[in-house]
């Protein structure tokens, strides 16, 4: 609706400090108006939601499953959708067995890292892998 201007606002929210090239921008919103894509991308967010209820006793159940494979969890320290302190807190929340997890905080990036800062969040992934 309004031709998507509540993207701008979801991006300033998000990644504060950091606006999308305006070809990104074009791109995303021409994807999100084909048919179905959309529904589907909020789809996403609507299922979150409906951890929470009673019938959503198997998803639960997955996400207490144990780690048991090393993994990097890479994330902005401006962060506007998911407060950057949840990420130690969920680290060390997390029943890891045969794995390990490895948290990164990124400096001056905000939820969407991997666009704000690809040279960092490249370097970090190809690291990481070649180390495990």
């Amino acid at each position: 609706e309004d031709e998507l201007a509540a993207l701008d606002a979801l991006w300033r929210r998000w990644s504060p400090g950091w606006t999308p090239p305006a070809a990104e921008q074009a791109a995303v919103r021409e994807a999100l108006r084909r048919p179905g894509v959309l529904d589907a991308a909020l789809g996403y967010y609507r299922a979150l939601f409906s951890l929470w209820r009673r019938d959503s006793r198997r998803a639960i159940a997955l996400l207490r499953t144990e780690i048991r494979v090393p993994t990097l969890v890479l994330y902005g320290d401006r962060d506007g959708c998911m407060d950057p302190e949840l990420f130690p807190m969920a680290a060390a929340r997390a029943r890891v067995g045969g794995g390990a997890v490895e948290l990164r905080r990124v400096p001056d990036a905000g939820h969407f890292l991997h666009q704000e800062r690809p040279e960092e969040v490249n370097a970090a992934l190809v690291g990481w892998l070649a180390a495990h």
